[in-house]
């Protein structure tokens, strides 16, 4: 996904969970795209929306560096960021956040998260490059007739 996807999908997720307040809410993104956004956590905490937040940290737009990589034999421009210390930026939004730095502590801040009645934001570091394409789950080859 673009940056311009991940923006939208933090909108979107809002708009989800305020037509859908009984259901579950979570938005995916990368720390990249999520920083397009970011002010979207000072409407959900202004209007208590409960949607979950989870950012994929790797301090890079994630699908161009690894485009970048793969297309320009590594000849980097504009893809790597600098990030924030999500935890805090969170928290300076009045946000609860969470840090969580494997898959199984990932599944329980979930959990624990949409339990709540309020917005969180978890935030997971990854390592740099080691992102995979998502385009052969959203444009999956068609079917050989």
């Amino acid at each position: 996904m673009t940056s311009k996807h991940t923006v939208k999908a933090a909108y979107t997720a809002l708009g989800v969970k305020v037509g859908n307040p009984d259901k579950a809410v979570v938005s995916v993104s990368g720390d990249g795209g999520f920083m397009f956004g970011v002010q979207e956590l000072a409407t959900a905490v202004q209007h208590n929306i409960a949607v979950v937040a989870i950012v994929f940290n790797n301090n890079a737009y994630g699908n161009v560096l690894r485009d970048q990589k793969q297309t320009y034999s590594g000849r980097y421009l504009g893809s790597e960021v600098t990030s924030p210390d999500f935890v805090k930026l969170g928290e300076s939004f009045g946000v609860k956040t969470f840090r969580a730095t494997s898959p199984d502590e990932l599944t329980s801040l979930i959990i624990d998260a949409l339990n709540r009645s309020a917005p969180v934001l978890i935030e997971v570091p990854i390592e740099k490059g080691s992102e995979a394409s998502p385009w052969p789950f959203l444009h999956p080859a068609p079917p050989i007739v």
